[in-house]
């Protein structure tokens, strides 16, 4: 069975950054096997704002590779955060690389990635 966002991103499965990239990665796995705009279309549920415009980038760039409509709820003014964030924590130089980068589901929200980061091997 195939799990949607919003089935499989919630306050009890992620409480932190540690668990969201894990999560993140076995949905990324499985939406790799099985892509569908269904399971993209809708909304997660709040868990905390860095994640849930993380999870508004994936969703907007998830259907852009895989050539899905896009869902609407992404482009939710609450899903742009304030300040710059880098979830690697990347320092010096290598956050040069991450705003160049980054791509614009992800920069247009304030969050500066590699360009790889959904990648999955």
């Amino acid at each position: 069975m195939s799990y949607t966002l919003k089935e499989v991103f919630t306050p009890e499965s992620c409480p932190d950054w540690r668990t969201f990239w894990y999560v993140l990665s076995n949905f990324l796995d499985d939406f790799k096997r099985s892509s569908s705009c269904d399971r993209l279309t809708d909304e997660p549920n709040p868990i905390e704002e860095k994640i849930n415009s993380f999870l508004a980038a994936t969703a907007e760039q998830l259907a852009k590779n895989y050539q899905l409509q896009i869902p609407l709820w992404v482009y939710r003014k609450i899903y742009a955060l304030k300040e710059p964030f880098f979830p690697s924590k990347l320092k010096g130089d290598y956050r040069f690389f991450a705003l160049k980068e980054s791509p614009l589901a992800f920069s247009a929200r304030n969050i500066f990635v590699t360009s790889n980061v959904l990648d999955r091997y």
